[in-house]
């Protein structure tokens, strides 16, 4: 199956944006820096995992967003937090760091779902969950997938969170997007009730 480079661009800026507008709490208060990443280097890190799913007619695409389970994540969700003045975003136990980051999921799938709905008009969006600690990486891969990214965020060369796309079709899924189509647009992302 061809799968064009610009395509594959597309779907990682899919991915860093999305991310980025989800957590943008987390983004603004912290200094946390983008670097590129693959199936080995998420791996060296035991990291939490949510599974969001945006489907069309003809394919899947599956995004992964990893997070650290330990004090660096809280301190970094608890300065973002005081940074906005707001409560104090304590989060203790892992639970609770599960629900912040499934919010955060609902964010992300909004955001990335209106991106790619700019080339796909019949999309879907499946409830995020919390993926088993026994789920790896290889469990993405299969016959169907067409394309993979990812991107790690660090503090002070350490991971703290990630996220990863995965592109399953049996037919060619092509994404064009162009860049201002990532500019920040007040409102989306979120779920609206009637």
């Amino acid at each position: 199956m061809a799968f064009s480079t610009r395509s594959q661009e597309c779907f990682n800026k899919v991915l860093c944006h999305s991310l980025k507008t989800a957590a943008s709490d987390i983004f603004s208060s912290s200094s946390l820096l983008e670097a590129a990443a693959n199936d080995e280097d998420l791996a060296k890190v035991k990291m939490s995992r949510i599974m969001l799913t945006i489907a069309g007619i003809d394919f899947r695409i599956t995004f992964l967003l990893h997070y650290r389970d330990d004090e660096l994540i809280r301190s970094v969700i608890k300065s973002a937090a005081n940074e906005e003045g707001g409560v104090n975003n304590i989060i203790d136990d892992s639970e609770e760091l599960d629900a912040y980051f499934l919010e955060m999921g609902n964010r992300f799938c909004g955001e990335a779902k209106r991106l790619c709905y700019e080339s796909f008009d019949h999309l879907g969006m499946s409830t995020p969950c919390v993926l088993s600690a026994t789920t790896t990486l290889k469990d993405m891969h299969n016959a169907d997938l067409q394309c993979e990214g990812h991107v790690r965020f660090e503090q002070a060369g350490a991971p703290v969170m990630a996220g990863s796309v995965f592109v399953y079709g049996k037919t060619d899924v092509e994404l064009d997007l162009d860049d201002s189509q990532f500019a920040e647009q007040e409102g989306t992302g979120e779920l609206e009730f009637f």
